[in-house]
Formats: structure tokens, sequence, C-alpha cells
């Protein structure tokens, strides 16, 4: 039998890849990954964004669980001195041991209870706060997921303030973070205070809110100390005249890249960076601090002027060589592309684009101003 064979090339062998097209080869398969890589990691970025907004939601509900619990919307805090809105809300995202934990201990005169304004309660740096805190217990502090958004950072966040516990923000300082804020809206500018003043003077210490028009507004409360466990809302639902689904509740906060994680005195600030405006913005949430600080609200409008949506986490709306603007760390921001997440007052969430003039967001932050708009 004649045996067929198949002649390759010019002696029947097999012929291999030249260095050349092996090369070329190469090159396709980087093309392609190139490619590829934006879609992932604009996927990737589509699910933490979906999950930011996910957390927001669970926060809107959990208002609304605390406001049919309660009968009314959850204090934006109980005094100057002590606990913010958001422990109020840990019974409600299943974190009750950490509200038992503020609402059971009992510090003593004159700090009284529900105390985490400074690093004395979680140091235990001071006798009158009792010991502080163990490792696990500012790991539990630190674990409550749905306060981060994950395009930001995620897992177990919690700041020891290693700086001066007299310095001005040690009133809002060691503690767990939060990359969310709850919306405050002062009336009136005032030229001669920060907004951190305002949070401290206008709304947790006014006791007749009168200067507040933003939809959380501090407890009612007994004299002094005393009455403090058992604070009361001071308005229901019907505080939104404008309606609830007109009504911004809850915003992600803008802290620029450069001082993401960072709480203390300032001593490691760049020359001419504000001390309480920026070392305030990420510590604890906790509380609603002293004079300066604003780690647990945002506002459009603030002593200097109105304030749009941050453009960026970098966004320092530099107007000199330090290229910082420390009233700019008072704006809501994101992570996200062009757009901030808001919790809504009828428990929706909605992405707002950065472009959102002030008007607009103003409306939206103001709960009595009567104005119909809509957002872009």
């Amino acid at each position: 039998m004649k045996e067929n064979r198949v002649k390759m090339g010019g002696g029947g062998k097999l012929r291999a890849f030249t260095l050349v097209e092996l090369l070329v080869v190469i090159a396709i398969i980087g093309i392609l990954i190139a490619l590829l890589l934006p879609a992932v990691q604009a996927a990737r970025e589509a699910a933490r964004r979906m999950q930011c907004t996910n957390h927001l939601k669970q926060i809107g509900l959990a208002i609304h669980n605390f406001h049919d619990a309660r009968k009314g919307i959850p204090p934006a805090c109980i005094n100057n001195l002590r606990m913010s809105m958001w422990p109020f809300l840990y019974p409600y995202i299943e974190r009750q041991s950490l509200y038992d934990h503020l609402a059971n201990r009992d510090f003593g005169a004159p700090v009284g209870i529900m105390e985490c304004t400074n690093s004395y309660w979680w140091e235990g740096s001071q006798s009158f706060a009792g010991p502080g805190l163990t490792t696990e217990q500012k790991q539990a502090f630190g674990s409550v997921s749905i306060v981060l958004c994950p395009s930001r950072r995620s897992g177990t966040k919690y700041v020891d303030f290693t700086g001066d516990p007299n310095s001005e923000i040690n009133g809002a300082a060691a503690g767990p973070q939060i990359d969310y804020a709850m919306v405050f809206h002062p009336l009136e500018n005032d030229s001669g205070r920060s907004l951190g003043w305002m949070f401290y003077g206008e709304q947790a210490r006014s006791t007749d809110n009168s200067n507040q028009a933003g939809p959380f507004r501090m407890a009612i409360v007994g004299e002094w100390w005393a009455g403090w466990k058992d604070a009361r809302p001071h308005d229901t639902f019907a505080w939104l005249s404008d309606g609830t689904s007109n009504q911004f509740m809850i915003g992600e906060k803008h802290i620029p890249t450069a001082v993401l994680d960072v709480c203390g005195d300032g001593s490691l600030r760049p020359a001419g960076w504000d001390v309480k405006e920026v070392y305030s913005a990420d510590c604890s949430y906790l509380s609603p601090g002293v004079w300066g600080g604003n780690s647990h609200a945002r506002s459009f409008r603030t002593w200097d002027g109105e304030k749009t949506l941050a453009k960026g986490p970098n966004d320092f709306n530099s107007t000199n060589d330090v290229g910082y603007v420390p009233t700019h760390h008072y704006n809501f921001g994101s992570n996200h592309t062009s757009v901030v997440n808001f919790a809504i007052g009828d428990g929706s969430v909605q992405a707002v684009s950065v472009t959102a003039p002030y008007s607009i967001l103003a409306a939206f932050a103001q709960v009595n101003d009567g104005k119909a708009v809509s957002l872009p």
C-alpha cells in the first residue's frame, strides 16, 4: 500500500512560530487585556456603588423604624457635648449591644451617661471616664459596615486619637468612622463663625432649634445630664413640611484623600491647613463634637457662602498655594464618578449629579422653604 504524506513547507516538517509572530500574538493579548480592564473596573465600581446605595437605603429604613417606635425623627444629638444621632439608629440596624453600651454606662458627674464626646471614654485617659474600651469593643464599634461606602473603604474602621486630649477638636476624636453625614441647614449665614460652630451653637445648644431648618434637630432632654438617657425626639415627620419625597436626610460626606483615616490635633497638617475643619472630618461620628467639629454632619451653607457638591475625592476648591480651603470640607461628596448618593425622606435613595446647583441642593436640604424643585 502506498503511504500518503502531507507535505508541509519544503520538507514535510512542522514550522514553529517565529520570534516576530510570537511578539505580535503577545501584543494582541496585551491590547485585549488593556481593553478589558477598564470594563472590569467599571463593573466592580458599579457593584460597589450599588452596595453603597443599599447602605443608605438601610439607614433610611432605620430612620423610619426609629420614627415608628419612638414617635419621632432621630435627634441630631442629645446635647452639644453628648451623643449624636447615629447611635440612636444602632437598635434598628441590628447593633443593639452598641447602643446598650452607651446608654447603660454611667460615667458619673459631671460627664453623665451616653458619653462619647471626647477621647476619654474611648481610651480611658481620665479617671471619671472609667476604663477605656478593649480592642474587641473598639472593633465592634468600628465594624458597622453600613456606615461605610465600599467605593471609599471597607472593613473595620476606627481611629485612636493620639493628639492632645484638650485640643479644640477632642470632642469629635477617637472612635468609629463613617462615610455618610446627616443634613444640616442653618437658616442664616453667620460671617463670624464656622459651620462647626453652627453645629455646636445653633443646633446643639439652642433648645428651641430655631436656626436649624434641616431634618434633624436637638433632642428634648431633662435638666443637664440628669435627663439624657430619656432624651426624646424633637420632631415627627410632620416637620418635613415640604414632603418626605422632597427632603435630603443623609448623604455621602466629602473626605479628601489627604485626610482619609486621619483624626488628630493637627500637628501633622501641612502649613496653612486649618486644624479643626480638616482633622475632625474623619473623626468619630458618635458625637456632634465641640467648636469646629464636623465629623457627623454636612451642609450646603456655611459662614463663607453657598456650597455645592465636591467634584471628587481630591477636590480641595483650591484658591492658593496650599491647595486647600478649610470650609470646603463641610461639603457632601463621594468617591463615585460624577454623582453623590442621598437618602431621601420617603426611604428612597437618589444619585445626585455633582453639577447640581446650590438652589436645588438647598431646597432639598431645608424642610420648609415651600419650593417645588426636581433633582437634575
